[in-house]
C-alpha cells in the first residue's frame, strides 16, 4: 500500500499560549504548503474541538479550497500524532479519508472533506445507512488486506491502561459523593473488565480487523450531492474487535446528549440492526447483498450484542478517568458515566443473564 508524500516540518511548533499566537502559528503554516496564499486574504474557521486539541480551518475568499490543521496544545498529547499521521494515509491510500498535508511538532495539517457529519436523524435514515454499512465493511476488509498485520493492540489492552488512571477519590466533594453512591468501586470495575476478556479475547471466533476505531457518527462524513462516505479523526485507528467496533458505532448514535445517552429506546434496534449488518457484510464480503445469509447476520449480531457491554464498560472508565481534567459547562461527564454504567447494568443481565 503506497502512501502519499507529506511535507514535514519537524523543528516548527505552534504557539499555543494565547489564541492569536495560535492563528498566527496556523496561518504561517498554511502558508508552507500553500505560498501562493496571501497571509491577508486567509480567513480562519474554528470548528468543535476534540478533547485535548484545536481543529482550524483555513481558506481564502479566492480559492475553494479549506485547509484543515490540528493543534495539540499540551505537548504530553503529542506522542500519538505520529500514530494518526500514518493512520490517516493509511486511510487515504484507499480513498477512506482525508488526505495529510504536513506534519509539525504538535500538529498536522490534512485536507477538508465536505459533506456533513452524520446526526442521528441520518445515521437511521434508510437512504444513507446502507451506504454507510456497505463503507464500513469495504473499509474493514481492505485496510485489514493490505496493512500488514492486524495483531496485536485492541479494546482491553487500553481499558487496562485507563483503568490505572482511575481515580480513588474527586477532588470536589460532591462530585466524589455522587460517584462513590452512583458507581461501583475501581476494583468493581476491574473484575468486570476480567469476566468481558475471559468471554470475549477469543480472535478465532471474535474476529480482529484494522478498524477506524471511533466510528460515532460525527466521525463519517457524507457528502450529499455524490453520495459518498469518508471517515475522519483516526487517531484511534488500528487492530481491533469487529463486532466491537460495530457495537461502538450503535451505541454513539446519541452520545452527546445526557437527555438519550443510557436509554436504550435510543439504540438502534435489533431489526434495524440486522438491516444494518446485512449490507456491513455485503460490504466486507465483496458480495450482492442477496448472497448474505440470515445465519451470517444473526451471528454477527450476537457478537455485536456482546461487545456492546464492552463499549459501555470503556465509556465508564472512560469517563472517570477525565472527571478532574474535563472542563464542558454544558456536558456533565460524572453522569454520563452513570449513565453508562445504568445502561452497561441492565445490558449485561438481558445480554448474558447475569446480575452484576
Amino acid at each position: 500500500m503506497s502512501l502519499s508524500a507529506i511535507l514535514e516540518f519537524p523543528e516548527t511548533t505552534v504557539d499555543c499560549s494565547k489564541a492569536s499566537k495560535i492563528e498566527r502559528g496556523i496561518i504561517k503554516m498554511v502558508q508552507k504548503i500553500r505560498p501562493d496564499w496571501s497571509k491577508v486574504d486567509i480567513i480562519l474557521q474554528r470548528f468543535e474541538s476534540e478533547l485535548g486539541c484545536l481543529i482550524y480551518g483555513a481558506y481564502t475568499t479566492k480559492r475553494s479550497e479549506m485547509i484543515m490543521t490540528k493543534v495539540v496544545p499540551d505537548a504530553k498529547n503529542a506522542g500519538d500524532l505520529n500514530q494518526e499521521i500514518t493512520s490517516m494515509r493509511l486511510f487515504a491510500s484507499r480513498f477512506f479519508g482525508p488526505r495529510a498535508l504536513s506534519a509539525f511538532r504538535n500538529g498536522f495539517t490534512y485536507e477538508y472533506s465536505s459533506g456533513v457529519p452524520l446526526n442521528y436523524p441520518l445515521a437511521i435514515d434508510p437512504k444513507v445507512f446502507p451506504m454507510v454499512a456497505y463503507k464500513i465493511g469495504v473499509m474493514h476488509q481492505e485496510m485489514s488486506k493490505h496493512v500488514v498485520s492486524v495483531r496485536g493492540g485492541h479494546v482491553f489492552n487500553s481499558i487496562r491502561r485507563w483503568m490505572k488512571q482511575v481515580p480513588l477519590r474527586l477532588a470536589d466533594p460532591a462530585q466524589n459523593s455522587k460517584m462513590n453512591q452512583e458507581l461501583p468501586s475501581k476494583a468493581s470495575l476491574e473484575r468486570e473488565l476480567l469476566e468481558l476478556e475471559s468471554d470475549l479475547n477469543q480472535p478465532l471466533v471474535n474476529r480482529i480487523v484494522y478498524c477506524h476505531g471511533d466510528l460515532k457518527p460525527s466521525n463519517i462524513i457524507y457528502e450529499v450531492n455524490t453520495e459518498t462516505i469518508q471517515f475522519i479523526n483516526m487517531e484511534c485507528a488500528g487492530p481491533n474487535f469487529q463486532a466491537y467496533e460495530i457495537a461502538q458505532h450503535f451505541i454513539h448514535f446519541n452520545s452527546s446528549d445526557l437527555e438519550r445517552v443510557g436509554y436504550d429506546e435510543f439504540v438502534p434496534a435489533k431489526e434495524f440492526q440486522r438491516r444494518w449488518l446485512a449490507f456491513y457484510l455485503s460490504g466486507f464480503k465483496d458480495v450482492p447483498l442477496v448472497q448474505v445469509s440470515p445465519n451470517e447476520v444473526e451471528s454477527l449480531l450476537d457478537n455485536v450484542q456482546k461487545f456492546v457491554l464492552v463499549v459501555l464498560l470503556q465509556e465508564v472508565v472512560w469517563a472517570l478517568t477525565r472527571l478532574d481534567t474535563f472542563y464542558y459547562p454544558d456536558f456533565d461527564l460524572l453522569q454520563y458515566g452513570i449513565l453508562r454504567f445504568k445502561q452497561y447494568h441492565r445490558n449485561k443481565y438481558n445480554i448474558l443473564n447475569i446480575i452484576i
